[in-house]
């Protein structure tokens, strides 16, 4: 009779000979938080057997021409979409491919190979301002090959320090139940660990201004040059990286955030963000602060202007952007 040890070990040892023989090295040394079990590697690779022909429609989207160079031939890409925290918790499988397909599609046929392939790397600077405090960057490239939380990384650096980030992907409105053909699916917003007198210097130098919106400024102007009209984002406990203990502080960076952006739930795990983001009437600011908030209204349109700029030198002509909002005048700040 087998014991459960011997079982474990078994397990371990038929999955590892499946993966070797799909030549998925990559899958068998992906971490988990607590290590990649046994029994989770099984399911995994067994969905995937199951699946095939699912799996090689993944395989063909990375492999296509435009996509291919740039992502370097990379085997962990093609297997992302099986880890259950594969950009948000509690999504099917079959989800999980929809927005891997869609986003990759939308990459090759919106945009220039010469953008595409700027991703690879330290990526494409998108925006840039130079303070005497120091010089402000916001660069887009891909996320890193075991990054379960996003596709693309967009990268918010001050005087070349990494202060914060946020991770995104191409979505088809659909998983949301919306008819929006593409939608901006944010899944990470937050600040680079040791990096808080950095953050400071930063965020004085741009009158308070807090690095995530700067990165949702940068988003916007993303969104802009491909026409898309609506973000999601996923709830606190639906994050890929939520710890039950951190609750409280994971609800004040996703749902309390999103709320402030007249985001509103739609599904159990996301939030619809409407485009362009509403902002009050400065009327409506106390008299104390309008002129604090007004600069800071005038950098994120600097912002969304400069990155929707940049992508649009970019975009292919089918996928051509409109300049029908939040267009900012010549500002020298």
């Amino acid at each position: 009779m087998i014991d459960r040890k011997h079982l474990h070990c078994l397990s371990s040892n038929i999955a590892k000979i499946v993966m070797r023989k799909f030549a998925m090295p990559a899958f068998i040394t992906e971490r988990e938080d607590d290590g990649l079990k046994a029994v989770a590697r099984l399911k995994r690779t067994f969905d995937l057997i199951m699946h095939i022909r699912r799996h090689k429609k993944v395989v063909t989207a990375l492999n296509h021409p435009s996509i291919r160079k740039g992502l370097d031939g990379k085997p962990h890409l093609t297997l992302k979409y099986l880890h259950p925290r594969y950009l948000f918790r509690g999504m099917e499988t079959d989800t999980r491919v929809a927005i891997v397909l869609h986003h990759f599609d939308v990459l090759q046929k919106s945009l220039n190979l010469s953008f595409i392939n700027t991703l690879t790397g330290n990526g494409l600077v998108i925006w840039t301002h130079e303070k005497p405090q120091g010089i402000h960057t916001v660069a887009m490239r891909y996320a890193h090959p075991m990054d379960n939380e996003g596709e693309i990384l967009l990268e918010y650096r001050f005087n070349d320090t990494v202060i914060y980030v946020a991770s995104f992907a191409f979505a088809p409105g659909l998983i949301a139940g919306l008819s929006d053909r593409n939608v901006l699916l944010i899944t990470r917003i937050q600040g680079a660990r040791q990096s808080f007198e950095q953050i400071s210097l930063a965020m004085k130098s741009l009158r308070g201004l807090s690095g995530a919106s700067v990165l949702m400024a940068a988003l916007q102007g993303i969104a802009g040059s491909l026409n898309i009209r609506t973000m999601l984002g996923p709830a606190a406990e639906a994050q890929a990286c939520y710890l039950e203990h951190l609750h409280s502080t994971f609800v004040g960076m996703y749902d309390d955030f999103f709320a402030r952006l007249n985001g509103r739930r739609i599904t159990a795990t996301l939030y619809s963000i409407p485009l362009p983001i509403m902002e009050k009437p400065l009327s409506e600011v106390k008299a104390s602060n309008r002129s604090k908030v007004k600069m800071q209204r005038d950098y994120k349109r600097l912002i969304m202007d400069g990155t929707r700029n940049v992508l649009h030198d970019h975009c292919l002509p089918q996928a051509a952007w409109k300049r029908d909002y939040l267009t900012t005048p010549n500002l020298t700040l």
